[in-house]
């Protein structure tokens, strides 16, 4: 595989020239960039960033951060303490794809626009 050297601003297009390291096995920490940085070497990953969803309540003083999390698999539901309330998050059984041509390389987990229309049976 290629190794990419790394550049100041951590951009792979910036980055120093390619060189070949002979390897058993490689691990492939990306993430949701993973298929983007197999394709460097032209490795093709199966992997696909999709959408998932989650709410988050008020405060609720009687939360503890201490909880488990709580997973309700008929449901497609977990339930979990944060910030001082409880995030649910929901698993659709057909998650909808996100970004399928790439996931920017400097994308920063964030807010994407709600399809409520999908979501809104995993809510009843």
């Amino acid at each position: 595989f290629h190794h990419l050297g790394e550049s100041g601003d951590g951009d792979p297009e910036e980055a120093a020239p390619p060189k070949v390291v002979k390897a058993e096995y490689v691990v492939n920490c990306a993430g949701m960039w993973a298929r983007q940085f197999g394709e460097l070497s032209g490795v093709s990953i199966p992997n696909q960033a999709a959408e998932h969803y989650y709410l988050l309540t008020d405060t609720m003083p009687d939360v503890s951060p201490d909880w488990p999390v709580v997973e309700d698999p008929s449901h497609h539901t977990y339930i979990r303490p944060e910030g001082g309330g409880l995030l649910v998050g929901l698993f659709e059984p057909q998650a909808a794809a996100w970004n399928v041509k790439n996931v920017p390389h400097d994308f920063t987990y964030g807010e994407i626009e709600p399809d409520w229309e999908r979501m809104a049976p995993f809510l009843e």
